[in-house]
């Protein structure tokens, strides 16, 4: 039995889903965690920018996590204060 006919029968699907809840289900929402966990200002914007992910092919996920990981506070010294 190749993979395609394997994911038509029932078994396969169920397989599929539960791929699906437990892998990337959590890890397209990593940003919101993140930036809760975190405390991060602009965490609903966050979450907005991850929402809209599937819409822009991904394009605002990746800015959502870079945003979500990026430190709040830069010490003084990586600035050069």
């Amino acid at each position: 039995m190749d993979l395609i006919s394997y994911a038509a029968t029932p078994v396969g699907m169920i397989v599929t889903a539960i791929f699906f809840i437990l892998f990337l289900i959590p890890l397209f929402l990593m940003p919101i965690f993140i930036a809760f966990k975190r405390n991060h200002e602009y965490r609903w914007v966050i979450f907005a920018l991850c929402l809209t992910g599937p819409l822009t092919a991904g394009i605002t996920w990746i800015i959502a996590i870079i945003w979500a990981l990026y430190p709040r506070v830069i010490p003084p010294e990586i600035r050069g204060v």
